[in-house]
């Protein structure tokens, strides 16, 4: 048995393995719009798999590779690392929240401190006063200090729910102020650290630590000479909703609280969400106490890419290049190198459906079906299996079914609603397949659909999960309009599930559909969209 070789860490994404800058593809557009000096708050929005992680990643290492010219610095900090610590006391979550954010933005300092200059000493007073710290002329250990006490609070105090509360209690005056030197804080600690924990712990558990917060990144501002920091904030609607509204009441505050001047803030936000379906913005009409609209609190980048879009098949196709060049070095990777044709590579690419993560994972198991066919095969000395079309099939249908279409993903209503999608789009497309040669005019197979906007709820979670795509909210070629004779909001069944659940009629022509008809479809403002009875 021989099978062409390919190195399992090509198959992992940024989730599973360490993060490359090496491999980046612009997914649509140009990330370099973000490494300017001029600061902007951005939400990008994708479900889960379009690459949000990867682009902030990304974003932080062009800002540090041209720091001594901006001089923005970038703090990354994933919501998941202080998921565990939700609670329905929003005070213990916003501690964890701020402190965390203390820590990550040290450690940046830390780790790049040999490009971050220009320290300013008649500065250092400001952040002394905001941690009651001592007198100190050291930038490194002035840090050290505040990275200590952080660390302190994290490990001593926030894991420790009933030590808190009483150190909030002990120490909290009416203003936050530190009434009592030392708290119960552990016998490891000296008196010292645990009266500068203990303010801490007030500080950013009052309700004006949200000032504390900003003070800190003003002062750094100031101390360091930089343009700004821009916060890069992942996986915000992992959250529970609440934890998600407190993470948009700091977004608003980083908006409206860090004005340097009437040109700009000494903090910007760049965050990663989910679609609206799957996060909670808050909103005065459902009984919020204020607004957060995207569009008009930050603007917003939809990182899925269209399948209409004229370099979707460049964007998969350089991906899988790039990730083969940088695993063998001495490599110039051509795709025949690895597939038995171009047809297997384009099928992966386009039931990824814009998806890199996808991708990878459709890879992943089309070499495991190789394999195992491989190993089925009398041993020759000659022959070299590559990935084959039919690898890349079996792929696809056992990712929709073990893991894409699945109970603890969708619920019973879901898998009701898709089924009526799936009937629709099968009947219609197999009836134009049927009278294809007769028709005069091409007809094309249809991969779309209208929803109105008052049964837009019935497909929340299946756009949510990458079942069905909302075309309004990825990045769509100007030219297509969803104005037509069909009005309503224009979706698109993911095509790794009309592949699977049989809505192309015949798989083996799969590819003509998806390179052609998918923009025949679309033209003219969709004029071929399927009307579709939910009810």
């Amino acid at each position: 048995m021989t099978v062409v070789n390919i190195p399992n860490s090509f198959f992992q994404h940024d989730a599973q393995s360490k993060f490359d800058p090496d491999v980046h593809i612009d997914p649509g557009f140009d990330i370099n719009k973000y490494i300017v000096k001029e600061g902007s708050n951005v939400l990008i929005e994708g479900i889960r798999g379009t690459g949000k992680t990867h682009i902030l990643k990304m974003i932080s290492t062009r800002l540090l590779e041209n720091f001594k010219e901006l001089r923005i610095l970038p703090v990354y900090i994933s919501m998941a690392e202080v998921s565990e610590f939700v609670s329905k006391d929003e005070d213990l979550f916003r501690m964890h929240v701020y402190s965390k954010l203390i820590l990550e933005t040290i450690s940046t300092i830390k780790r790049n401190k040999y490009i971050i200059e220009n320290t300013s000493i008649s500065f250092f007073d400001k952040l002394i006063n905001l941690f009651r710290l001592k007198e100190q002329t050291d930038i490194n250990k002035l840090i050290d200090e505040i990275e200590q006490y952080a660390n302190e609070l994290h490990d001593n105090v926030l894991n420790n729910k009933s030590k808190l509360t009483e150190n909030i209690t002990k120490t909290a005056g009416v203003n936050g102020q530190l009434k009592t030197p030392v708290a119960n804080l552990g016998s490891n600690l000296t008196e010292a650290t645990a009266t500068n924990v203990e303010y801490l712990t007030v500080q950013l558990s009052h309700m004006n630590a949200s000032q504390f917060i900003t003070n800190f990144y003003n002062h750094l501002y100031e101390l360091f000479s930089l343009e700004h920091t821009v916060l890069l904030i992942d996986e915000c609607s992992d959250l529970p909703k609440e934890a998600q509204k407190e993470i948009f009441k700091f977004f608003k505050l980083l908006r409206g609280g860090t004005r340097v001047d009437n040109s700009r803030n000494s903090v910007y936000f760049i965050g990663a969400v989910y679609p609206p379906q799957a996060t909670e913005y808050p909103s005065k009409v459902n009984g919020d106490s204020f607004d957060f609209e995207p569009g008009d609190d930050c603007s917003i980048e939809y990182l899925e890419l269209d399948i209409q879009s004229t370099v979707y098949e460049d964007f998969f196709k350089r991906l899988f290049i790039k990730k083969m060049d940088k695993i063998n070095v001495s490599s110039n990777t051509q795709i025949l190198d690895y597939f038995e044709d171009d047809k297997a590579l384009l099928l992966a690419t386009y039931a990824a459906h814009g998806l890199p993560r996808r991708f990878f994972e459709i890879l992943h198991q089309s070499y495991e079906n190789l394999k195992e066919f491989a190993a089925s095969q009398p041993e020759t000395q000659s022959k070299v299996y590559k990935i084959r079309f039919s690898d890349i099939s079996s792929a696809i249908d056992r990712i929709v079914t073990g893991s894409l279409l699945t109970k603890s993903k969708l619920s019973e209503d879901n898998f009701d609603t898709l089924e009526k999608i799936v009937a629709a789009l099968k009947k219609r497309n197999k009836k134009v397949e049927t009278e294809s040669s007769t028709k005069e005019k091409y007809v094309p197979i249809n991969f779309y659909f209208v929803c109105p906007r008052k049964q837009e709820s019935l497909l929340g979670n299946l756009i949510a999960k990458g079942v069905i795509h909302n075309q309004a909210r990825t990045r769509s070629l100007k030219s297509i309009s969803s104005d037509g004779p069909n009005k309503g909001l224009v979706m698109m069944i993911d095509l790794a599930v009309a592949f699977t659940e049989g809505a192309i009629p015949t798989k083996t022509k799969s590819i003509d559909y998806f390179q052609k008809d998918i923009k025949i479809a679309a033209r003219r403002g969709y004029e071929f969209c399927q009307q579709i009875n939910f009810q």
